[in-house]
Parts: C-alpha cells; structure tokens; sequence
C-alpha cells in the first residue's frame, strides 16, 4: 500500500492540490489526518477508496495502480497476465512453441478464450520456452485481448 500512497501523493502534488482540497471534493468525507496516512502507508484502504480519491485528484485509478505496481518493483511475473489464448494459438513465434501447444489444448478443454496466466505458470511456461521470467512476462503480455 505505500507505493499506491506514494503516486497519489504524486498525483496530488502534481495538480498542485493540498491535502484539504482533496478532502473537500470526497463524497465520502474523509479527512485531511486519514488522506495523510494514505499517503505514508501508515493507513490502508480498499480499492474503492483509492478509486474515489483518485477521481478527486483528477487521475485514472489504474494508471495509478499501475505506477504503484512499477514502483514497488512488481511486474507482469509478479501479479500474472491476462491473455486471448486464440492470439496465442495464432500468433506464437516459433521460440514459443509449447506456449502454443499450452494454448491449443486450453482451447480444445472449452477453456475460456481469455484467461489469466498466474505468476507460477509464467514461470514455468518461461522453463518450458527456455526464457527469463520477465521475458516470458513481455511475450505473454502480446496476447492480451484487445
């Protein structure tokens, strides 16, 4: 939660808004002390308050979130990749072969076309393919659904 308090500290101090400001355009009526402790991690939150706070601010929650995920050195490994199995089964370079071949039989099951690849199948998937766990992460990342 401190990366997330941290790039909306940023967000705020780049609109150039003070912490009341934000306070008073929240419809929830939180106040300047708990908006603070958002701010240093020393206060946690549910995602719809991140949501309603970033609306104040005047900026896109995942954009946010997505900041916060960089900035805490996550990546794609870390959290997983949504992906469109028939774009792999399509569009698999030859390098990723039994991604492929994963891919074909998902679909062949009457698995869902668009499914979630977690972070200890891209690690296996990378051992399959002969690859990093961030480079498998980034070929992953191609086949996300339009």
């Amino acid at each position: 939660m401190r990366a997330v308090g941290v790039e909306l500290r940023l967000a705020r101090l780049s609109r150039g808004m003070t912490l009341a400001q934000v306070a008073d355009k929240l419809p929830s009526g939180i106040r300047v002390p708990t908006l603070s402790g958002y701010e240093t991690g020393t206060k946690g939150f549910q995602v719809g308050r991140m949501v309603e706070i970033c609306e104040a601010i005047g900026v896109s929650a995942p954009t946010l979130l997505e900041a916060a995920i960089h900035r805490a050195g996550l990546g794609l490994a870390a959290v997983g990749v949504v992906i469109d199995l028939r774009s792999v089964v399509e569009g698999a370079s030859r390098d990723l072969g039994p991604l492929r071949q994963w891919a074909r039989r998902k679909l062949e099951d009457n698995a869902d076309a668009v499914t979630m690849v977690e972070p200890a199948m891209i690690r296996e998937m990378a051992g399959f393919c002969g690859m990093s766990v961030p480079t498998m992460a980034a070929a992953l990342e191609r086949f996300a659904p339009a």
